[in-house]
């Protein structure tokens, strides 16, 4: 048995050997491969933070690559926007393009439509305004006697009708009359001149508001007939009031038809006055009548029977009169509010007869062969004279100054040449 466990022992021996060989063995092993991991390791550790090193470059730079992108992602958005309003921008500029050319071809449609219809229109009232002309056309023609009283005036004088009380009166509807007297020379016509302009531009803008006018002339015979005077108004109204001219010219077409030639004017006052401006119409009327004692003695009743009438049926119309001071009582019969025209009024300092004087020195032929300082005497030797009738018809609106006003003139030349010791 013992041999047996010499050689059992032996095999353990062995056994214990090999193994602790095995375990050597394994241990180096173990050893060597961790020393190879270790090494691994350490070179995984350099090439991981060589890896590390790079991905945080490759990190920043991913950051400044995502805000490059951002950046321009909002400027791209930006200049999507921009693009989008320029886009937005040019299709409303070519819609208003578009919508201007639509407008303009309308306006020019319109416009030849409305050029063919004021044409149209132009030619029937230029019609209707030949046809009132041609039925009460008269040789009396005021607008000729207006020019020249236009060409006679001196600017600037007989401003003080303007401070009368019974002017702002009249005005103001107080009277449908107004009576302007004084005596000849007085320059009547012209402060009549003067009150048809004021008239013009205070009450003649106003609508269906007409002014008329007529200036009596005893020296002609068409001029003191009061057919005529009625007959011009009724054009001079038919011009600046359009209804008024239609009115008249359907009027003439009717049963009652043309005014009859041996009319004295009761016709074209019944239908052409009373009628048309009655208190329930629209129409207004100022007439300022100049000069009315120098119309033919039948006619001047007839008138003042037609003025009667306006206050009785109260019609649209007022009227200023002007004449000389015997028509005082005859005018009476009207109850007008009364104006008097004095050599006072027109002397007053720096007032009108100075100026008027002034003008005539200036403006008559003879007297402007003279030097200005005999002018200016004779001017002054007029003012002195001023209250003699001869020089006082020098500051009238006649368009020509009669023989007797230029003799009369020409002496005070002469006298104050004379003096100057013949200087002219």
């Amino acid at each position: 048995m013992s041999g047996q466990d010499d050689k059992l022992k032996s095999a353990y021996e062995d056994l214990e050997r090999d193994i602790q060989r095995l375990e050597s063995a394994t241990l180096f092993a173990t050893l060597a491969a961790t020393a190879d991991i270790k090494s691994d390791t350490k070179d995984l550790t350099v090439i991981g933070k060589q890896n590390l090193k790079v991905g945080m470059e490759n990190l920043s730079v991913g950051k400044q690559i995502l805000s490059i992108d951002i950046d321009t992602n909002v400027r791209s958005k930006d200049a999507a926007a921009a693009s989008k309003e320029s886009a937005d921008g040019v299709k409303i500029l070519i819609k208003m393009y578009k919508d201007r050319r639509r407008e303009e071809d309308a306006q020019n449609d319109d416009g030849k439509r409305a050029s063919k219809k004021v044409k149209d229109s132009g030619a029937k009232r230029s019609a209707t305004l030949n046809e009132v002309k041609s039925a009460f056309w008269s040789p009396a023609e005021p607008v000729i006697q207006f020019q020249d009283i236009e060409n006679s005036f001196v600017k600037g004088t007989f401003k003080w009708i303007e401070h009368e009380e019974n002017y702002k009166s009249f005005l103001d509807g107080t009277s449908d009359y107004l009576w302007i007297y004084g005596h000849r020379g007085l320059g009547k016509s012209c402060l009549a001149y003067s009150i048809i302009e004021r008239l013009g531009e205070s009450r003649g803008n106003k609508p269906r508001t007409s002014v008329a006018y007529f200036f009596f002339k005893e020296e002609h015979g068409e001029l003191r007939s009061v057919r005529n005077m009625l007959s011009s108004v009724v054009i001079q109204v038919a011009v600046a009031d359009e209804k008024y001219r239609n009115e008249v010219a359907a009027d003439l077409v009717r049963p009652n038809g043309p005014i009859p030639d041996d009319d004295d004017g009761s016709q074209i006052w019944e239908r052409f006055f009373v009628k048309k401006f009655s208190k329930d119409s629209e129409a207004n009327l100022f007439l300022v009548i100049d000069g009315i004692d120098e119309t033919d003695p039948d006619g001047q009743a007839k008138l003042f029977k037609f003025l009667q009438q306006i206050s009785k049926d109260e019609m649209n119309i007022q009227v200023v009169l002007s004449g000389r001071p015997e028509m005082n009582a005859a005018v009476e019969i009207l109850q007008p509010l009364m104006i008097e025209v004095t050599k006072e009024k027109l002397s007053e300092r720096s007032g009108d007869l100075w100026r008027i004087i002034i003008a005539r020195c200036k403006t008559l032929s003879k007297l402007r062969q003279l030097k200005p300082f005999v002018r200016k005497k004779i001017a002054v030797k007029l003012r002195q004279r001023a209250d003699s009738k001869d020089h006082l018809s020098l500051i009238s609106c006649e368009p020509r100054p009669n023989e007797i006003q230029v003799f009369s003139m020409w002496s005070t030349c002469c006298d104050v040449s004379m003096r100057s010791g013949g200087k002219t």
